[in-house]
């Protein structure tokens, strides 16, 4: 049994489609009017009022209309650049399950659009929406479509900062801890690099690495059931062409220093002696107090 898990950051692709009046049904599913959108009426409240607070289970035909929830089903995967990659990965694997898991940004627009690229999956699918990826794991499982809220991603306004990069630590932990100790199934991990902010990707890729590097430290004798991981994009000018896109990962002294990092997430000191420390340049600053963004990513995924 294999698993096909596509990782999806989402950008606002499929919104420029909808605005040039595609899919007429669903245009108007989740739209609120900038600025004038009541707390209890933007997408994150309406989010949060159909997921279940325990399970995160979302009510998606209810939140955007049976209506706009078959138009998406049923749409050209050439309205956006998730769902054109997500085709050209699927087109060429012989699975027996799929799951997904979207990856948005906590602004009204990058809410809405990852709930309506979700919705073209839901079908016979679960779907859960988690507003916290930070607070506590959620089990990805075949056949569901996970949407996670990552706060204060707002590359434009400058906001991201430790609560970013922890929640996007987070949804890698699920991901590795969901695929790596899988026991009777194979699972593949995809990232698709084409939609979502560009300046995210050397995250993203960051967070490929932690999940990369469990594989390796944990999957070792799992022979056919061992779990794989791929980052691919889409050609800048012919969008049926995928690009592979290289994912690192650390093993043996590497891996283990990583994981001692954790210590940063309190404020303390690092106490390994400086050669050591060295080795992991660019995941702690030179206070030795702190880790960098890339750093609190790949700790939280480990």
């Amino acid at each position: 049994m294999t698993t096909l898990l596509h990782v999806l950051p989402v950008g606002l692709s499929l919104l420029n489609s909808l605005d040039g009046g595609h899919m007429a049904e669903a245009a108007h599913a989740l739209s609120t009017v900038d600025g004038a959108a009541s707390a209890d009426d933007t997408v994150a409240a309406r989010l949060r009022r159909a997921s279940d607070a325990t399970t995160h289970v979302l009510d998606i035909a209810e939140l955007i209309g049976a209506e706009s929830l078959e138009a998406l089903a049923g749409a050209d995967a050439a309205e956006c650049s998730e769902w054109t990659s997500v085709r050209l990965v699927a087109s060429g694997a012989a699975v027996n399950s799929r799951a997904y898991v979207l990856i948005a940004s906590d602004t009204e627009p990058g809410l809405r659009a990852a709930t309506l690229v979700a919705a073209r999956y839901a079908t016979g699918s679960v779907v859960r929406y988690v507003a916290d990826p930070a607070s506590g794991p959620v089990v990805i499982e075949p056949g569901t479509v996970t949407v996670y809220r990552i706060p204060n991603l707002d590359i434009q306004r400058g906001l991201p900062n430790d609560l970013t990069w922890r929640a996007l630590g987070a949804v890698g932990h699920a991901v590795a801890t969901t695929t790596g100790d899988a026991i009777r199934d194979r699972w593949d991990v995809v990232l698709h690099l084409s939609g979502g902010y560009k300046a995210m990707v050397p995250y993203l890729l960051v967070m490929a690495e932690g999940v990369n590097s469990v594989f390796r430290h944990h999957s070792a004798g799992l022979a056919d059931r061992q779990p794989s991981l791929r980052a691919v994009t889409t050609h800048e000018t012919n969008k049926n062409q995928l690009i592979d896109v290289p994912v690192r990962y650390l093993d043996g002294t590497l891996f283990e220093l990583a994981k001692k990092l954790k210590v940063h997430l309190d404020g303390k000191a690092w106490t390994s002696d400086t050669r050591r420390w060295d080795l992991l340049r660019g995941l702690i600053l030179d206070d030795r107090h702190h880790l960098t963004a890339l750093g609190t990513i790949l700790v939280n995924v480990l």
